[in-house]
């Protein structure tokens, strides 16, 4: 089994670890067919992020787009979610936001065994001329 906490930057602590495998391994929860329940610490990659934002004339510029994208993103962080374009481009998507272009982008994918964290999140802003 593969851990993540939502502490720490989401590696678990030597503690929790023993906790959690000292609970799965007892008799009374692990099925017979089951000898032993290793925990490992999940793999947490950071992925930064850069991107465009293109505001429609006459509006505010969105307070701290990319705090609203680094919300988003804890409360869905889990093993094997994967990052992508559209996933970012939904949560910068605020009002007044005509278009976002991400920089040097692609998709990254993960297993089951990591969870992908956000690193730095750049975002930058200009206003369309009408």
């Amino acid at each position: 089994i593969y851990l993540l906490t939502h502490d720490n930057g989401g590696i678990p602590d030597a503690d929790l670890i023993a906790d959690v495998s000292a609970r799965l391994n007892q008799k009374s929860f692990r099925p017979n067919t089951v000898f032993e329940v290793v925990v490992h610490p999940a793999i947490v990659a950071p992925v930064n992020v850069t991107a465009h934002l293109y505001l429609y004339p006459n509006t505010l510029v969105p307070a701290d787009a990319g705090g609203a994208l680094k919300a988003a993103f804890k409360t869905d962080q889990r093993l094997g979610f994967d990052l992508t374009d559209s996933y970012i481009k939904k949560h910068l998507q605020l009002p007044g936001v005509q278009k976002v272009v991400l920089t040097d982008w692609s998709d990254v994918n993960t297993d089951m065994t990591r969870a992908l964290s956000l690193g730095d999140v750049i975002v930058t802003s200009e206003y369309l001329i009408s």
